[in-house]
């Protein structure tokens, strides 16, 4: 697998500042990572991603076996946030910046909680600022604890490593390989296997892409009510008489629960 210039991703990580030298404290021998070196490489790739395909199709079984109690425990936590002021930002901030690690799920589902709690705008600058700073801590961590490893665990996965590749050729790329269908914060992990990606660029590619989160805010700001979408009868409002706003609240909640 060729990298960067035609060097190897594996030679180029070797020789790169952005990654710890082999002697140092940080050097995957003395890694939680190194430690999973000595597993067969299939093996490692599946524990990496069958948490994270565990979480999601676990949250998926909740919605499908206990839909009301899910979004009715969404609406209880939006209100919730709401009456605890500046507090509730902090723990909306605390959890979306989580859902940027891997394994967890429900990154978008909690930016159109944002949206839905406390409006577009404001859900918007809240689910912006914590996945961007989120993006960055996962990022960091993942390249001066783990890099080395990534680079060897890439090796065993070609559609990732491509991926990583045309990085490492054209940074400029990260612009569109944020706006492709791949997972957000298994991307935070796996493009620090690519050592000539600078922080500038990471950052400033992954804050632009981020402006997008105004879609998944919007969406839930024109969520009249999670529990409503489950609890009231097809094609009835609260009085049994649909308004058109209702009906459009009823429409974007069948959106969000997809």
């Amino acid at each position: 697998m060729h990298g960067y210039r035609g060097r190897s991703i594996s030679a180029t990580a070797a020789r790169s500042p952005h990654y710890p030298p082999p002697g140092s404290p940080f050097s995957s021998e003395t890694s939680f990572c190194g430690c999973l070196q000595n597993l067969p490489p299939k093996v490692r790739i599946w524990l990496s991603f069958g948490a994270w395909i565990a979480t999601s199709v676990g949250f998926l079984v909740a919605i499908a076996f206990w839909k009301t109690e899910v979004f009715t425990a969404l609406d209880n936590l939006s209100l919730w946030l709401v009456n605890e002021g500046y507090t509730g930002y902090a723990y909306m901030f605390a959890l979306i910046v989580l859902t940027t690690i891997p394994p967890f799920p429900l990154y978008s589902t909690l930016m159109m909680l944002a949206g839905y709690t406390w409006g577009t705008w404001t859900g918007f600058v809240l689910s912006y600022t914590s996945s961007l700073f989120g993006a960055i801590v996962v990022y960091f961590i993942s390249r001066y604890f783990f890099g080395p490893s990534l680079v060897n665990l890439l090796k065993h996965m070609p559609s990732f490593a491509r991926t990583v590749q045309a990085v490492s050729r054209n940074p400029k790329l990260l612009f569109l390989v944020r706006f492709a269908p791949y997972p957000y914060n298994v991307m935070n992990v796996l493009l620090a296997a690519s050592p000539s990606l600078r922080w500038r660029t990471y950052i400033g590619c992954t804050a632009a892409s981020l402006l997008k989160v105004v879609i998944h805010t919007s969406i839930g700001n024109g969520i009249r009510s999670f529990k409503a979408y489950h609890g009231v009868g097809e094609g009835q409002g609260i009085d049994n008489e649909t308004t058109a706003t209702e009906q459009r609240s009823h429409d974007l909640a069948k959106w969000s629960t997809a």
